[in-house]
């Protein structure tokens, strides 16, 4: 690589300017990263159907039949969830009991921009593992249709619907 020299004022040593300057690599540097975090924010913010009865959203695979299994006591969506497997609800993608569960209040509130992607979602609400800052003993429960939020005090004989999302 030659160098060039930049006119000076006259009255200096005039200086060695290279293809490589500072300014330069800061710039690309900061191209760089910027590339990066848009690319890792677009990988995290994907959402697709998996073709296996499943639908991908933010990195969580979820059933993608939402009222499959049906409404349930607080218990009883528990139990349910963790015993879903492939063969059930549509489900081809070998999974088996034990790797679903009751998602937070934030990962289902999550689902409502994503709802379209998913079949037989219900007009009622649905479980989630979020306790209510009104104490332990009373859970969150998300309606996807509205994006209502509301806790429920648990155990309770009232049944909210279960949609699962993998571990």
């Amino acid at each position: 690589m030659y160098p060039f020299y930049a006119a000076g004022d006259g009255n200096s040593t005039p200086q060695v300017v290279t293809k490589g300057t500072k300014k330069m690599k800061k710039m690309v540097a900061v191209l760089g990263i910027a590339t990066f975090c848009c690319m890792s924010a677009a990988s995290t913010s994907y959402a697709g159907d998996n073709g296996n009865g499943t639908v991908t959203v933010n990195g969580l695979v979820w059933l993608k039949d939402a009222g499959c299994l049906g409404p349930a006591t607080w218990d009883g969506a528990n139990s349910l969830a963790a015993q879903l497997a492939a063969g059930q609800c549509g489900l081809k993608d070998n999974s088996t009991p034990g790797q679903w569960r009751l998602p937070t209040k934030a990962e289902l509130f999550d689902l409502y921009n994503s709802r379209g992607m998913f079949s037989n979602i219900t007009g009622r609400y649905y479980w989630t593992t979020t306790a209510s800052e009104k104490g332990p003993e009373r859970m969150y429960r998300v309606q996807i249709g509205s994006g209502t939020i509301s806790s429920m005090a648990v155990p309770t004989t009232l049944p909210n619907y279960i949609w699962p999302v993998k571990r």
